[in-house]
């Protein structure tokens, strides 16, 4: 059985308060690292959620992912213009050094570790001489799991720590030149039910900022890296 995530509905587009701006804060990460003049590609882009937050940031933003459901909510619900949805169920569709930076969110830890040299690989060939690789993936070594004990998600086949997501891309070619965190989980678990809630709100966003303070400890890890 294939490790993904299934789409009932587009979920990335009605998340709570809460958890559509620590999804969102991804993107605001990613804009300093993206020209206007730039071509690029969202590997993995679901419901082109991605894709309605960063489209203003590039010339071109091509999203890819292997299943047809979240890529008809993308076509549905996405309103820029410089936007395309294809659905790719093997290599990328796209020629050799297309396109200046290659974005993945949240996709590597759905990959199986012995296709994963070949995702890596197939991420560099579209991408060009000197481009931008960013990616996002559950840090495995996040503050809540140092206390608790860290349980990997049943649809993830491996989650990563930082040193090892960075040796994971130097050893296969790439240069990392970034790396930082969103999201400080509080030690007390379920703590997210009340985390739309005003005044705990705004507790909760100084928590998804702090993870950029302290990365080892966030709950995700974000990741520059340049071919």
């Amino acid at each position: 059985m294939k490790k993904v995530n299934e789409y009932p509905g587009p979920y990335h587009w009605y998340l709570s308060k809460f958890f559509n701006h620590k999804h969102a804060y991804a993107a605001r990460l990613a804009r300093t690292f993206l020209k206007r003049t730039w071509k690029a590609c969202d590997i993995g882009c679901g419901d082109g959620r991605m894709e309605e937050l960063l489209a203003d940031s590039v010339k071109q933003l091509d999203g890819y992912d292997n299943q047809e459901r979240p890529l008809q909510f993308a076509r549905l619900l996405c309103t820029k213009k410089n936007v395309t949805f294809t659905r790719n169920t093997g290599s990328i569709p796209a020629q050799d050094k297309t396109y200046d930076a290659v974005l993945c969110f949240d996709v590597i830890e759905h990959i199986a570790p012995n296709q994963l040299r070949g995702f890596i690989d197939e991420m560099k060939r579209v991408l060009k001489d000197g481009g931008t690789l960013i990616l996002t993936t559950p840090n495995k070594r996040e503050l809540r799991g140092r206390i608790f004990g860290h349980n990997v998600d049943p649809k993830h086949y491996k989650e990563y720590d930082i040193p090892e997501l960075e040796d994971l891309l130097r050893k296969n070619g790439l240069t990392v030149k970034y790396t930082t965190g969103i999201y400080v989980t509080p030690p007390l678990p379920h703590a997210e039910h009340f985390a739309s809630v005003y005044p705990f709100f705004w507790i909760f966003q100084f928590l998804v900022w702090l993870g950029t303070v302290f990365p080892s400890l966030a709950e995700t890890t974000f990741l520059v890296a340049k071919k």
